[in-house]
């Protein structure tokens, strides 16, 4: 967090720095004619958004480059972005000006898609009365937009089968241009059939597992006057809990608080979410810098030890009731 203020001040004493600069030099140009102000220099940075950790006075952005790596990125309230950082989402374009060392975020512009795949659309796609399969991608082999690819489902989830291959015709339909579907994407798949290779009826990208799936165990629930809801995670092979203990007591053990919105999908009971309950959690993957950083839930379910059956026979599929 020191760090974080230094370069916050750094960043902002450069830009004062600049604009006296310009000053000094408009007026030097007023009285000689023969100066001029030395612009900021900056350097362009393509990528993809795997993440974003913001806090008040700035945060940091993570992307993939070009060449397959990732580079984290910070930022302050001086930093210039055309679309706010928490709005930004994995899989996100963007073009980043930086400056400095390490570099800092001067401005950041979101890519716009020029052009989708045939059969693409940018809303998420959703197939009803259709199977569900979720997972990160671990081949795939197609051409001219049809061939087959295969997921991998994410530990701590359970969709039928711990890997499944899929065939694209020209009938799938994809929410997201084919060039994401590389091996590490983190995709969902409607589809039909119960065997594999099953047929994709459309798919949607999610981002990167690591970033966006979360696996751990409860310390407690958090209600705000709102009737909104806080879940504390620890690690997911942290010691046994005394069943006596308080959240207040285990809050120092915390990794993690998801905030859970009326959009959140509860996928169990209230009384499931007990101390020591094993929890698997889909979230937006952008937290706060805070200790213990703070994300926001999409999906809540029981962590699975072991894929046993589909979840359309088993009844996870549907939304807890209430």
């Amino acid at each position: 967090m020191n760090g974080m203020i230094h370069k916050a001040f750094s960043l902002a004493a450069a830009m004062l720095l600049l604009a006296g600069c310009a000053g000094a030099g408009e007026t030097a140009g007023q009285n000689s004619g023969s100066q001029s102000s030395a612009p900021l220099e900056t350097k362009p940075v393509t990528g993809t958004v795997v993440s974003t950790q913001t806090e008040n006075e700035g945060g940091s952005l993570t992307i993939t480059l070009s060449d397959g790596s990732q580079q984290t990125f910070d930022y302050t309230s001086e930093s210039r972005f055309d679309r706010e950082p928490d709005q930004l989402q994995p899989g996100d374009q963007v073009e980043l000006e930086v400056s400095g060392e390490p570099p800092m975020v001067v401005t950041s512009t979101l890519v716009e898609e020029a052009q989708l795949e045939t059969g693409a659309s940018q809303a998420p796609l959703y197939v009803a009365d259709a199977a569900l399969y979720r997972g990160t991608v671990t081949e795939v082999s197609l051409k001219d937009g049809t061939g087959t690819f295969t997921l991998a489902q994410a530990a701590g989830t359970d969709y039928g089968a711990a890997e499944m291959t899929f065939t694209v015709d020209e009938n799938t339909r994809f929410s997201y241009p084919l060039e994401k579907l590389t091996e590490g994407a983190y995709v969902e798949v409607f589809y039909g059939g119960e065997e594999s290779p099953a047929g994709a009826i459309a798919s949607n990208y999610l981002g990167e597992e690591e970033m966006i799936v979360y696996n751990g165990v409860l310390l407690g629930v958090q209600e705000d006057e709102n009737g909104g809801k806080s879940l504390v995670m620890a690690f997911l092979d942290s010691e046994p809990f005394c069943g006596n203990s308080t959240l207040e007591e285990l809050y120092p053990l915390a990794e993690i608080v998801f905030h859970c919105g009326d959009d959140t999908q509860f996928y169990l009971s209230e009384d499931q979410l007990v101390l020591g309950a094993k929890l698997n959690i889909l979230h937006t993957g952008a937290t706060t810098r805070s200790l213990p950083p703070q994300g926001n839930a999409l999906e809540v379910r029981m962590y699975k030890e072991i894929a046993y059956t589909p979840l359309a026979d088993s009844g996870d599929n549907a939304p807890a009731e209430g």
